[in-house]
This record gives C-alpha cells, sequence and structure tokens, in this order.
C-alpha cells in the first residue's frame, strides 16, 4: 500500500496508467517534463477561456452600424434612439452560440487536463508535485500575461456587451458609443 505523504522518489510504478513506470532516470525526467508541460497547458487553455469570454462581449464598430437602425420617434429627453434590425439580432445569436460552443469545447479540455494534473499530483510524489507547481506558475507569468495584453486593449471601434437586454437591444440606452 502507498503511504499518504510525499516522497523523493526517482521511480513511478504503474502511473496513472497499468504499466507506466519509471524506472530509469530518463524516463522518470521524461514524466516530470509531461507534467510540467501539461499544468503549462491548463493554464494556457485557461488563458484562453477567459479571452474568449472576453471576446464573446466585444461588438466590432463596422458590424454594429450594419445591425442599428435609428427609431423614427423623437423624445425631448432621449433625442433619436436606435434598435437592433431582426438581421442583427439573429447575427448576435449566431455570434453568440459560436462562442459558446468554443468556450464548450475549451472547458472540456481544460477538465480533462486539470484532472490528470491532480491525479499525477495524488501519486504523493514530491517532484511530481513540484513540477507541476512551478509548470503552473510559469504557465500563469506566460499566459496570463498574454491573456491580459488581449483583454485590456480597448479599441474606440468596440462596444462592450454586458449583458442580454444589452444584446438584444432592449434596454434603454439611446445610443451605442465607443468605449474610450
Amino acid at each position: 500500500m502507498m503511504g499518504m505523504y510525499f516522497e523523493f522518489k526517482d521511480s513511478l510504478h504503474n502511473f496513472l496508467i497499468y504499466r507506466w513506470n519509471t524506472s530509469t532516470l530518463s524516463s522518470f525526467v521524461g514524466t516530470i517534463f509531461i507534467f510540467f508541460f501539461a499544468a503549462m497547458m491548463l493554464e494556457g487553455i485557461m488563458g484562453m477561456l477567459a479571452s474568449l469570454r472576453d471576446r464573446s462581449k466585444v461588438l466590432p464598430a463596422s458590424v454594429k452600424e450594419r445591425l442599428l437602425e435609428p427609431i423614427s420617434e423623437n423624445s425631448p429627453l432621449i433625442g433619436k434612439s436606435k434598435s437592433l434590425t431582426e438581421s442583427g439580432e439573429k447575427l448576435i445569436k449566431q455570434k453568440k452560440i459560436k462562442y459558446h460552443i468554443g468556450m464548450s469545447l475549451l472547458h472540456v479540455a481544460k477538465v480533462v487536463v486539470a484532472y490528470v494534473v491532480m491525479l499525477a499530483v495524488m501519486s504523493y510524489n514530491a517532484w511530481v508535485f513540484v513540477t507541476v507547481v512551478i509548470g503552473s506558475a510559469l504557465g500563469y507569468l506566460i499566459f496570463g500575461a498574454i491573456q491580459h495584453k488581449i483583454t485590456t486593449a480597448d479599441t474606440p471601434d468596440t462596444h462592450v456587451i454586458n449583458n442580454q437586454d444589452d444584446m438584444l437591444g432592449t434596454h434603454s440606452q439611446t445610443s451605442y458609443e465607443p468605449i474610450g
């Protein structure tokens, strides 16, 4: 029976799958590198998921102008207002579905990689644990910076969509203005 404590061993027996044994140092180092890159990949997937989530809320100005049409009524308090056309609503719904499918696939990949990394750490090999922690930290350092650069780049030709009502044009806002 395996002890429930961390050990600094350089061999693994039946690691995650039957007959995955690391009896030589080179096979052990290879296994360590696999989980180093798996931990980095997990952080990359989470960064891509967050970036995709942020991008799904942005409506480019070129699309925005095609989707909006002026409403004929003038209000002394509001002025001329604009609403989404029917084709605009359909286009936004299609965009949301595409982003949702992409985010769902990334979520499945994230869950699979996270569970495999968790099972590797549960081998109670201290080298595997240290490798996963370092890989996760380095992955966050690399992919977190990329994600931050993508999601904070506010361009004047985009409009952030905050909620479902905003996307469908059923809110009381008078016009869509660029962020900036």
